[in-house]
């Protein structure tokens, strides 16, 4: 059943009503735009059997129960939309669709909470800092979080929360949303993604993850992931096309930012930043801090800033030069786009 709740636009409604009533008439494949993590962004047509192989896949993972409700709180315009309508479907859940806005959880109007959701790391973290939606979160079975990357300060409240159990997702459009996940709490939380069961992975001679399953067709997906890979698990390093070469070095931005983050918010700048390489005549590249302000920081703070940052991080991770720009840009999940 398909319940629409208040907060939920015509858009949205008109989104997921399309995309229920063309699944039950037994659509044979659908149409969904890729992001671009495995090549230039596209349209691709992916076959339903796929989609019914990742609910299933999914649903024994995470040990998800049939007859139960779910909040809805991702546009079916995407493929993680989607997949969560089809996961109820499949599972006999009754649906309550919400506008995909970051205080999602707040318009479930029920006395219990819903058994699950899938949420991205904006909805998590609002969720997070209000009281009552904690404690609503809490009573859930599981939450599926994914869209995005999570920031350290973000990761650091999942590992505190009790009762639900938070999963952090991995995959594309290609692999019919994620194809492994990693539990961000209790005693089973982890730096390592595990595959879903069925499928397996590979990687290339950059280091770049591989996988193949039932959500691929049986086709090898070739990712630009770099990753440590151990059997049917890997730990996510981050993207080749980000490296930055300074030096003879290849860093990868997203580990450093994880680094950097606590000491930028000492410093009292604004969380959203990411780290660049531009061209250096000497260097190649240099480690390049962008950050998210209205005005450039004065040159005299600036140089302080970047010595700052020297004396406390290791040779070569440290910014050699800052920006900053009015507003990031970023996908509509959150994700800051690099540029």
């Amino acid at each position: 059943m398909l319940t629409f709740l208040p907060s939920a636009s015509e858009p949205t409604r008109a989104a997921a009503e399309a995309f229920v009533d063309a699944w039950q008439a037994g659509q044979a494949t659908v149409d969904q735009q890729t992001s671009g993590s495995t090549g230039t962004p596209k349209s691709i047509a992916i076959e339903r059997t796929r989609m019914e192989a990742s609910a299933d896949a999914t649903a024994q993972a995470l040990g998800l129960q049939t007859g139960r409700q779910a909040l809805i709180c991702l546009s079916a315009d995407y493929i993680g939309g989607k997949m969560a309508l089809v996961r109820g479907l499949r599972l006999g859940w009754d649906l309550y669709v919400a506008e995909p806005g970051a205080y999602a959880l707040a318009d479930w109007d029920l006395p219990h909470a819903p058994y699950h959701a899938s949420l991205v790391p904006l909805q998590l973290e609002a969720t997070l800092a209000e009281a009552d939606l904690r404690r609503r979160l809490q009573g859930m079975h599981s939450v599926l979080i994914g869209g995005a990357p999570l920031s350290p300060g973000l990761e650091a409240a999942c590992r505190g929360m009790a009762g639900v159990a938070l999963y952090h997702t991995f995959g594309m459009t290609e692999t019919v949303s994620h194809v492994a996940l990693r539990r961000l709490n209790g005693p089973e939380a982890s730096d390592w993604f595990t595959l879903l069961p069925g499928h397996q992975a590979r990687t290339d001679a950059e280091g770049c993850l591989a996988v193949c399953g039932p959500t691929t067709g049986g086709q090898w997906v070739q990712t630009k992931d770099q990753v440590g890979l151990e059997g049917d698990r890997f730990r996510w390093l981050g993207r080749a096309d980000f490296t930055i070469n300074t030096g003879g070095v290849k860093l990868q931005p997203e580990g450093l930012e994880a680094e950097l983050a606590p000491l930028l918010e000492a410093f009292g700048l604004p969380a959203a930043f990411y780290l660049i390489g531009r061209p250096d005549e000497r260097l190649g590249q240099a480690v390049t801090l962008v950050l998210e302000q209205p005005t450039p920081l004065p040159e005299a703070e600036a140089e302080y800033l970047l010595r700052y940052l020297a004396e406390r991080l290791p040779r070569f991770h440290a910014p050699r030069r800052v920006e900053a720009v009015a507003q990031l840009p970023r996908t509509p999940t959150g994700k800051i786009k690099r540029g």
